[in-house]
């Protein structure tokens, strides 16, 4: 599969671009953070599927495509295979859309819960870059959707938040038999929406029931380069969807079930508690200062008030005496 590529397309609106993680304090730095991880995406891609793969006659759907950012780096395979893009924010879908298609073949707005409007066995590869790393409780629905949508030996690419990304969510130690699958940010009011950890031996045991798990690579740290893992901070999944033979028909509860006798999970629901704890000493903090923010308000209030009732009185007076004389 050849690396070179096309003029990427246009950028969306920056509200967009912030909406999807890369906001950063200015829009120069906004934009390129927009710019880096959408070409990593690309890498990411060519690099899993490596350079034997031929997208002529292929299907793709980018899953969770916000307004672009990984398709609009690959409009070259536009060309010659046949792209969509699904998002539940329905204004970057329809920006992407209008700007994007074609050489895209189309983007569509999924919902909440599945499912997609696609029909069975119908794609080659499914991405899903910062997808799963935010769904929390309706994730084994999702997976199973998108293995029906997958052909038979068909490819998902997924990023993940392992031990890289850990690191900068919050202090609560990473160990990787400790994690199992940890959820963030249900209390943050800055984020917009939850952030999920991953151990690799969890996604192996629940995923790797749905799918066969071809490698998980770790993400990079934020003082690494790596050059052969490009998206900084998450980690990348490459699972293939087995032959007929192999298809079972699963349910979300299937792959939720925990492994009877296997103490990781003690573990990971520990580290569960500890980072609901963290979170909500942090939102405790943010109470208490909003409350003293507030006293001081309304003290600097009562001290204005006091002021100007003092002022408004000393005017009365005197317009008393200038009328009497």
């Amino acid at each position: 599969m050849s690396s070179s590529r096309q003029t990427p397309g246009p950028l969306p609106p920056l509200d967009f671009m912030v909406s999807v993680g890369s906001g950063h304090p200015t829009e120069e730095e906004t934009i390129a953070s927009y710019l880096e991880v959408g070409l990593a995406c690309r890498r990411e891609v060519e690099s899993l599927l490596g350079p034997e793969w031929d997208w002529r006659g292929k299907r793709m759907l980018d899953f969770g495509c916000g307004a672009g950012r990984f398709l609009r780096n690959i409009l070259d395979w536009g060309e010659i295979a046949e792209i969509h893009g699904s998002d539940l924010d329905q204004p970057m879908a329809a920006w992407a859309e209008a700007n994007l298609c074609p050489p895209i073949a189309g983007i569509e707005v999924n919902g909440f819960d599945p499912p997609l409007s696609y029909p069975d066995d119908h794609f080659d590869v499914v991405t899903a870059f910062s997808v799963f790393t935010h769904l929390g409780v309706n994730w084994a629905e999702w997976l199973l959707e998108v293995r029906r949508v997958l052909k038979p030996g068909g490819l998902l690419i997924a990023s993940i938040l392992d031990e890289a990304c850990a690191q900068t969510l919050t202090e609560v130690p990473y160990e990787e038999d400790a994690v199992g699958m940890s959820i963030w940010a249900y209390a943050n009011p800055t984020i917009p929406y939850v952030n999920v950890l991953h151990s690799h031996w969890w996604l192996r045991e629940h995923w790797g029931r749905a799918f066969e798990i071809l490698s998980i690579d770790s993400g990079s740290h934020p003082d690494e380069s790596n050059p052969s893992h490009e998206i900084p901070g998450q980690g990348i999944v490459l699972a293939r969807v087995g032959t007929e033979a192999d298809v079972e028909e699963l349910t979300a509860i299937d792959l939720q079930r925990e492994r009877p006798g296997d103490d990781r999970y003690i573990a990971a629901h520990r580290h569960q508690q500890e980072m609901f704890e963290t979170e909500a000493d942090d939102l405790k903090q943010r109470y208490r200062e909003s409350e003293m923010r507030l006293a001081l308000l309304e003290q600097a209030h009562t001290d204005l008030f006091e002021r100007t009732g003092e002022r408004s009185t000393l005017s009365r007076v005197r317009g008393l005496f200038r009328r009497g004389g």
